[in-house]
């Protein structure tokens, strides 16, 4: 019927989302290999740059950069930040787990680019505003 349609059309943007996720996290994780390695063992460079997909805009009259440079530093403060958010994230739960913190807990383990994306993007003058699972914020 049109719930098990549904369902399957869910499940397989889901599951292509996951992939996509997954992909781009794999491809993260190679190239951060390569900038923390030896660079003068390696003859590796300080920096990458990434093409970015072209992002359609609705009545903006701006144009969005086609590539962006990474710095190794800042690679691997990123890196560093967003295992810092999955341990204390992974932290938590066993907490929870062990009935030491009382009520609801809304993980935030596999979003941990987000928050480290958002802020790197940001600068301390600008506001936000989070719903739940924000714990990594509270990091920064």
């Amino acid at each position: 019927g049109i719930n098990a349609e549904y369902g399957k059309q869910w499940y397989q943007r889901r599951r292509t989302g996951h992939y996509y996720i997954t992909n781009n996290l794999r491809m993260l994780r190679q190239s951060l290999c390569k900038l923390s390695r030896p660079l003068l063992t390696r003859g590796l460079a300080n920096e990458a740059t990434f093409d970015l997909p072209e992002c359609k805009l609705h009545r903006f009259d701006i144009t969005l950069p086609t590539t962006t440079t990474l710095t190794r530093e800042d690679a691997l403060k990123y890196y560093k930040d967003m295992t810092t958010i999955r341990r204390m994230e992974t932290s938590a739960n066993a907490l929870y787990k062990s009935k030491e913190i009382r009520g609801f807990l809304h993980l935030y383990s596999g979003q941990e680019a987000v928050c480290v994306g958002m802020e790197a993007a940001i600068t301390p003058e600008d506001s936000i505003i989070t719903a739940y699972r924000d714990h990594g914020l509270g990091l920064h």
